[in-house]
């Protein structure tokens, strides 16, 4: 079986009170698991834009990033690539998206750490975030985030 090569990217998205959006899959691989808001990125988009595409169709937020918290290198079936972008600026009401999404709820740091791992998708990557450390976060200009040359 050949390995493929995935771009992934998420979105930690926190509020004026500090919580931190998480949603609930609807997709049957990962059935009601909580989830950074995220997917795979499509040829021709930044990561950047991927990222703040898939928030939008999740959960009906317009994001603004303003730093690259962790990039993953992770080898499971495939070899997923998979960077998590911080937003605390946004916009929009929130809306789960339609057979992909259940539900979009604000969690508090405490209570993200009390979700047991086996109700999360990759809980070690959500729950390995906490507490956040925002002195620990790249700049965006860390990504040169040009289609082309």
């Amino acid at each position: 079986m050949e390995q493929k090569f995935v771009l992934h990217v998420n979105s930690l998205i926190q509020n004026e009170k500090d919580e931190i959006l998480l949603v609930r899959e609807a997709k049957q691989k990962n059935f009601r698991l909580w989830n950074l808001p995220g997917g795979h990125l499509d040829i021709g988009e930044s990561l950047t834009g991927g990222a703040a595409r898939e928030v939008l169709e999740e959960t009906g937020l317009q994001v603004k990033y303003s730093a690259l918290c962790k990039i993953y290198n992770l080898m499971k079936e495939n070899h997923f690539l998979q960077f998590v972008f911080y937003a605390d600026e946004f916009s929009g009401t929130l809306i789960p998206q339609e057979g992909e999404i259940l539900e979009c709820q604000w969690f508090t740091e405490d209570e993200i750490l009390h979700i047991p791992d086996d109700q999360m998708l990759n809980a070690w990557k959500i729950k390995g975030l906490l507490p956040l450390n925002k002195s620990s976060f790249l700049p965006l200009s860390a990504i040169d985030d040009h289609l082309s040359a």
